[in-house]
């Protein structure tokens, strides 16, 4: 150590010229580090999501789920599969041991479900397979309200998602809500009997009628010609003259049998913002984009279409996590400047502005130098790195404290400022570094941390051990070079001679304490055991997460199975007359059909249980409420207490790392209906619990359903078959 700080005392132009590159490349560095909320960190999971529209859960477990698990199982390295069938939706998750490579995992998966497919129903989607990502959480949700039609109001969401698009940094747009146009066929059964036609022959005729066919290319004299048959419908009513069948040598056409209307898709999902009618759209930044210029620019581009858009149209943005950003980064800055204040004004009353000035400096250099380190490691901004920013910001400053009040002291002695810089550094190089590899070693063992909160939070050490690392080569190599500049032989130093009334008083408590080591040992064991036996008597608990005033209420509402759109929404409107006045509400936002969309892995986003509906309570900034948030909660479960026939919880966003509820039970069988009754008993039970809050079980017994049996012999005489009746039932019901 003795070495560093001699070479430093020797070379200072070359320290000096080191101390600049560290101020010109840390300012530039904080400046270009992209900001995000979350950490870009790999979770071993891998989703597989299928939908099959209008099949029970029983049939999407034996029809898809079970087809794909099978040929998963097969798949190297997985820790566990589990798996959810709903209403039309299937959901696989994936996990794999951590050391297992995602990509290649993500390649197999894959495989296995394209080896799958054949076993799968013709009619159902393809599945979608995709690890999960931070990157894709949205960064913000744009509403746009109006009291016009939604035909009109999907259009502008459309022309504003193309906009936002091509905004740089963002990666994608999507738009939740709203209905696409369709091309509708609506058939009447009389008339199809009347011509000896079944809803078959009609989804026939317009397969083989709307399609377009490459014929290859042909050459004709020197040229070559590609050849097609295009005859895609452009205009809906050329529908109406497709061929549905001859009779007799009378063609059947579709007008015949059916009206084709230009309409729109059926409505399975309503969001209102304020009770107005609303569209949703979701903004994704591109990963290493930064998530405030990202956001500024939304703003920026949202507040210039609002002027050319119509004037009745209303434009709001939920959950801008830019804004908790914001806020970490102001408060980084206020604790860096006020830090700085303190530091100048303790040290100046004790040991003059020279002393004051070297050691405030320390602050600024370790942070530069973090930041340095940040960015060659690859790292970005985001809450937990803020976070332990802040959190060392406290100890930047003790070893520059030390090593510069050590200085001090050789100077008062009478040495040379380089003898002080030297001799002062040198003593204390050793307990410095001492003392911070174990303030390192009390944290190291989060690094080991396992599972998604290790990866989110190892973060916190890592940054902490580049900011203490940083401010012993502070310590060690700038301070005693800028001591040597500060405290030249030309400057007075104060000797102190007589000690002050506190460091008598300090000698005393400090021989009395020596003079009864057993007495000082006894009565901080005591005060140890004392305060772990106090924290559990108070009964405060332990969490991972600190419980902080929410941003955001949820009231989420659970349906009996097959509860249609209309009552769901009955419900979900007089929720929200019952918060229009909720104290510090900032915009209400609903979903009926779903729980909507959030950004912080809360949300369905219209898919899964169609038996879910949503109220979204948005608040005021966090110093421009009324009162807590947690007595707004309160408030908020007695309005919507006393409605019958649908479960209601109140909630909040999850903090932190999405690690799921803080208590789960799984219960596991192959009896659905046994499963059922288990589950219906543990509930009440598990309410009993004192401390317990929102206890729910995601058990989905699917809608209520109408079997339609097919008698095999009746179906021969009529010359038919169950594939034709189960084709016509489904074209019927469904369309």
């Amino acid at each position: 150590m003795k070495v560093v700080t001699r070479l430093s005392l020797m070379r200072p132009m070359t320290v000096y010229v080191l101390l600049v590159i560290v101020l010109i490349g840390g300012v530039t560095t904080y400046l270009s580090l992209p900001r995000e909320s979350f950490p870009e960190i790999k979770v071993p999971f891998i989703i597989v999501s299928t939908l099959y529209v209008g099949t029970s859960p029983a049939d999407m477990e034996s029809q898809v789920t079970r087809k794909i698990e099978t040929e998963l199982k097969g798949v190297s390295g997985v820790k566990e599969i589990r798996s959810s069938s709903l209403d039309g939706y299937s959901l696989i998750e994936v996990e794999f041991s951590p050391d297992v490579d995602l990509d290649t995992a993500l390649q197999k998966v894959r495989e296995k479900v394209d080896l799958a497919k054949p076993e799968l129903p013709e009619d159902v989607e393809d599945p979608v397979v995709q690890d999960f990502d931070f990157s894709r959480i949205p960064i913000m949700i744009v509403n746009l309200s109006a009291n016009f039609g939604m035909a009109r109001l999907k259009e502008i969401a459309d022309d504003v998602k193309d906009d936002l698009e091509a905004i740089p940094g963002v990666n994608l747009v999507e738009i939740v809500g709203g209905r696409d146009r369709e091309v509708q066929v609506f058939v009447d059964p009389r008339r199809m009997v009347a011509h000896g036609v079944g809803f078959v022959d009609v989804e026939d005729a317009i397969r083989r009628e709307h399609i377009t066919v490459p014929g290859g290319d042909i050459d004709i004299g020197a040229l070559r010609f590609l050849v097609r048959t295009p005859a895609e419908v452009r205009d809906p009513r050329e529908i109406e003259s497709f061929v549905v069948d001859d009779r007799g040598g009378r063609p059947v056409l579709i007008r015949d049998v059916a009206t084709v209307v230009y309409g729109f898709e059926d409505e399975a999902t309503r969001a209102r913002v304020n009770r107005a009618s609303a569209i949703s759209l979701t903004v994704e930044k591109r990963t290493g984009a930064n998530i405030i210029e990202v956001a500024d620019a939304v703003h920026e581009r949202l507040a210039s279409l609002e002027q050319e858009l119509p004037g009745t149209l209303e434009i709001t943005v939920a959950g801008d996590q830019s804004d908790d950003i914001r806020d970490m980064v102001h408060e980084l800055q206020n604790n860096i400047i006020s830090g700085l204040l303190l530091v100048l004004l303790i040290l100046f009353l004790t040991m003059g502005w020279r002393p004051a000035v070297i050691v405030a400096l320390a602050i600024p250099l370790s942070m530069l130098l973090t930041f340095i380190a940040l960015a060659l490691f690859g790292y970005t901004l985001n809450m937990v790195v803020l976070f332990s920013m802040v959190l060392v910001l406290g100890m930047l400053v003790d070893n520059a404290i030390v090593t510069v009040e050590n200085i001090y002291r050789h100077r008062e002695l009478g040495d040379s400022p380089f003898d002080a810089a030297l001799a002062g550094a040198s003593e204390v190089a050793i307990p410095i570094t001492t003392s911070t590899l174990t303030t390192l070693a009390a944290f190291a063992p989060l690094l080991f941390w396992p599972g998604i909160t290790g990866e989110f939070m190892k973060y916190l050490p890592i940054t902490l051990i580049m900011g203490l690392t940083a401010s012993l080569f502070v310590a060690l190599v700038f301070n005693p070079a800028q001591a040597l500049a500060l405290f030249r032989s030309d400057v007075a130093i104060k000797r102190v001679v007589e000690p002050g009334r506190l460091t008598l008083a300090y000698r005393a408590l400090l021989a009395w304490a020596l003079d009864h080591r057993l007495i000082v040992l006894g009565a901080i064991l005591a005060v140890f055991v004392c305060s772990i036996v106090a924290y559990g008597a108070l009964q405060h608990g332990v969490e991972f997460f600190p419980d902080t005033d929410p941003r955001s209420i949820y009231v989420d509402m659970e349906f009996p199975p097959g509860t249609n759109l209309e009552a769901q929404n009955e419900v979900v409107a007089e929720i929200e007359r019952r918060m229009a006045d909720i104290p510090d509400l900032k915009e209400m936002v609903a979903n009926v059909g779903s729980t909507g969309i959030a950004n912080d892995g809360s949300s369905s986003g219209g898919r899964g249980s169609s038996n879910v509906s949503r109220v979204t309570l948005n608040l005021e900034r966090y110093f421009d409420r009324s009162q807590s948030s947690a007595i707004t909660m309160d408030e908020v479960r007695r309005r919507a207490s006393g409605f019958s026939g649908v479960r209601i919880t109140v909630d909040k966003p999850q903090d932190g790392p999405p690690t799921g509820k803080p208590v789960s039970i799984r219960v596991k069988g192959d009896d659905y209906a046994l499963l059922s009754r288990v589950s219906e008993e543990l509930v009440p039970r598990l309410q009993r619990i004192p401390g317990m809050l929102n206890v729910d079980d995601d058990f989905d017994a699917g809608n209520p359903e109408i079997a339609v049996h097919v008698d095999r012999e009746k179906a021969a005489r009529a010359r038919t078959n169950t594939r034709e009746v189960a084709l016509a039932v489904r074209d019927g019901a469904r369309g």
